[in-house]
């Protein structure tokens, strides 16, 4: 317990502001620490938690690098626990600085790990609400806990037009950066008392704070060593779905146009895979002559002289010949819809093979495109070259169930096949 209590009246809170270089997937910038050209404009650190709003020190240029010197050199001999509020995006950057300043490998960053202890107020907001508060800002914890905080609006709506830390004015960026820490400060020592007050009916709460907060430390290491990619043969992999893709889609039109009479079909299209299935009602654009009493209109001049003026007209059709009778379909329980299991169930139960075959081509078809979309998409997107690898964001506090989750890009959604390059 005391050993504890130490460690926690040691605690020292950091935050940083950082550039924003790295192209995101809506065009604009972010702040990613796994961006080899982002890096860390001002530091802010608090070693006395207890003490007032003076005792925050801020740095930048080489004082940020002969803090984190000075930082990973206690861990050396002294157990140390470092308070922030999203601390994982904080230490990636800390952590990065430290590995590119002394060249180290990812294992030799991890051997100098073992007196680093993690408080992070966004994960104990989190827990402290039965995971409802699922990425809760500094503002809504600090709400939450009874703290006065407004951050700096001027600096707020920068960041929100992708400036970076370096474009805002450094006295404005050191108050807010100051004023962050103050906060985190205070949210930390409400998230203390609560804790140890907890503690004393059942110990057993401390245990699994802290090792909720230290496998952020595992999932940071995975983050920064990224997932491998051998991006030559992930490039051949891709072209080669991109072919089959489009063979399917080749085939499908031939099928939709010999079979139901389909000038143009989309299978991205539910209305159109619909109206393959069922039938229904479609609509058709068809050139008409313009009419003038009955007549067509002719152009009197120019290069068309003589030809009949044409529009543009909207018809809505009606197909009634659908590859499956509905009223089978509800006598058996099957839904009159596009989903996945729909088309599987027909496919089954179908005794025709033109039919049968339309619904794998269907089938087929979707999954290439959600391989191609989100799974190749996805690693193509946002592949470093510089480390040959993705550095997907994994999320401690993003759903209700304690789940982890992957985001820019989600590598959970990508299937073994990509897996193996």
């Amino acid at each position: 317990m005391n050993y504890l209590q130490d460690m926690f009246l040691n605690a020292r809170v950091i935050d940083v502001e950082t550039t924003q270089l790295e192209i995101s997937s809506h065009g604009g910038f972010t702040a990613s620490p796994h961006c080899e050209t982002n890096r860390i404009v001002s530091l802010g650190a608090a070693h006395d938690i207890y003490g007032d709003l003076e005792t925050i020190k801020t740095y930048r240029e080489e004082n940020i690098t002969k803090y984190i010197a000075a930082l990973m050199e206690t861990l050396v001999s002294t157990p140390t626990m470092i308070v922030g509020h999203n601390l994982k995006f904080d230490l990636a950057y800390i952590l990065k600085a430290h590995m590119r300043q002394h060249h180290l490998q990812l294992q030799e960053l991890k051997s100098s790990l073992a007196n680093l202890w993690i408080w992070d107020t966004m994960v104990f907001q989190y827990l402290a609400t039965n995971q409802q508060d699922k990425f809760p800002s500094l503002e809504h914890t600090a709400e939450y806990w009874s703290i006065p905080f407004s951050k700096d609006e001027t600096v707020t709506e920068a960041f929100k037009m992708g400036m970076g830390a370096d474009s805002i004015d450094p006295m404005l960026l050191d108050r807010y950066l100051c004023e962050d820490v103050e906060t985190t400060k205070k949210v930390f020592k409400r998230q203390e008392e609560y804790v140890f007050y907890c503690y004393k009916s059942d110990p057993r709460v401390m245990d699994y704070v802290l090792s909720l907060m230290q496998s952020q430390l595992s999932t940071l290491m995975m983050e920064i060593h990224g997932l491998t990619i051998d991006f030559p043969k992930f490039e051949t992999q891709r072209d080669v779905v991109n072919r089959t893709l489009r063979t399917v889609n080749h085939d499908l039109m031939l099928q939709a146009g010999i079979h139901r009479h389909m000038v143009t079909f989309n299978p991205g299209s539910p209305q159109q895979v619909s109206r393959l299935l069922y039938g229904g009602t479609y609509k058709e654009v068809r050139d008409e002559p313009v009419l003038k009493d009955g007549k067509p209109v002719v152009y009197k001049s120019g290069k068309r002289a003589g030809e009949i003026k044409t529009k543009k007209v909207t018809h809505t059709l009606k197909d009634t010949n659908g590859m499956f009778d509905i009223k089978w379909m509800e006598s058996n329980g099957i839904p009159k819809d596009t989903s996945e299991s729909t088309l599987s169930i027909l496919k089954d139960e179908t005794t025709h093979a033109w039919k049968k075959e339309i619904l794998e081509l269907l089938l087929l078809w979707r999954k290439l495109n959600k391989d191609l979309t989100t799974s190749y998409g996805a690693i193509e997107q946002h592949y470093n070259p510089s480390t040959s690898a993705i550095h997907s964001n994994i999320s401690h506090v993003a759903t209700k169930t304690k789940r982890l989750a992957a985001s820019r890009p989600n590598i959970m959604n990508i299937s073994n096949k990509e897996m193996d390059t």
